[in-house]
């Protein structure tokens, strides 16, 4: 004769506790992930501001360089005001280089330095950026 005994039902489907640690990490991954793509989206957005800080200074750059050509050929043009574009102040300062020496220790002469500077807000610390540029006319082309 067969004895059946009572068996215990088997285990269907996950526990609560099973459930809640699943979807706690499931819910961590995600967030994880919407942090990291905000982080490269700033970071972007960074980057392409800089870029766009720096093709506007070269621009300035080499306007006044064709200014200081100008003012060695005689003329006397003015040198452009502080400017301020989408939040950046743009300023240009022209010196001359003097004392100095070339090789031969023969002084030279006629040398400037165009310095453009840019200075911005990036959250709640200031921001600056350099651009420097040695200008020798006698070297630019003759102006029309």
């Amino acid at each position: 004769m067969l004895i059946l005994t009572p068996r215990h039902p088997a285990r269907q489907g996950f526990t609560l506790m099973e459930t809640l640690i699943a979807l706690s990490i499931f819910a961590l991954a995600v967030v994880s992930l919407a942090e990291a793509i905000q982080s490269a989206g700033r970071a972007s957005t960074i980057v392409r501001q800089e870029v766009r800080i720096h093709d506007r200074m070269a621009a300035i750059t080499a306007e006044t360089t064709r200014l200081v050509a100008l003012q060695a050929a005689g003329a006397r043009p003015t040198l452009p005001p502080a400017v301020e574009e989408e939040g950046v102040t743009y300023k240009v300062a022209v010196q001359e280089i003097k004392n100095l020496k070339n090789k031969d220790q023969v002084p030279v002469e006629g040398l400037w330095e165009v310095i453009t500077t840019a200075e911005w807000m990036e959250g709640t610390m200031k921001q600056q950026m350099e651009d420097r540029a040695w200008v020798y006319p006698p070297l630019l082309p003759p102006l029309q």
